[in-house]
C-alpha cells in the first residue's frame, strides 16, 4: 500500500503542527497525529471523522470546534472531502486502536 505524504513536512503519517496559522489548523493536525492514518487505499465519512474528532477532544482537553472549521483544517492538512451521496476523506482513516475504543459496535 502506497501512503500518501504530508503536503507540508512530506511525513507518511501526519504533519506537526510546528507551521504558523489559525488555531484550527493546529487543532486538527493534533487529531490527526494521534488518531488517524495516511494511506490512499483508506477512506472514512466526514461526519464519522468528524464525530471521533469530538470525542477525542472531549477525552483530552481541546477545544471543540465546529463542523466548519474541522473541514477547513483538514483541507490545510491535505485533506479534501470527495461528495457520494455522503461526503468522504480518502487517503485517511481511524487507527484500529481508536476505532475500537470510540465505535465498539460500528458507526452508526
Amino acid at each position: 500500500m502506497e501512503q500518501v505524504s504530508c503536503v507540508h513536512c512530506g511525513d507518511k503519517h501526519y504533519c506537526p503542527p510546528a507551521y504558523q496559522g489559525p488555531a484550527h489548523w493546529k487543532i486538527t493536525a493534533d487529531f490527526i497525529q494521534a488518531c488517524c492514518i495516511i494511506e490512499e487505499s483508506r477512506s472514512i465519512r466526514s461526519t464519522n471523522l468528524y464525530d471521533t474528532y469530538r470525542l477525542w477532544a472531549l477525552r483530552n482537553d481541546h477545544p471543540i470546534i465546529s463542523f466548519s472549521l474541522f473541514s477547513r483544517g483538514m483541507k490545510h492538512n491535505g485533506h479534501k472531502t470527495v461528495k457520494a451521496s455522503v461526503m468522504w476523506y480518502h487517503g485517511i482513516s481511524l487507527t484500529p486502536e481508536v476505532y475500537a475504543s470510540t465505535w465498539p459496535k460500528g458507526f452508526n
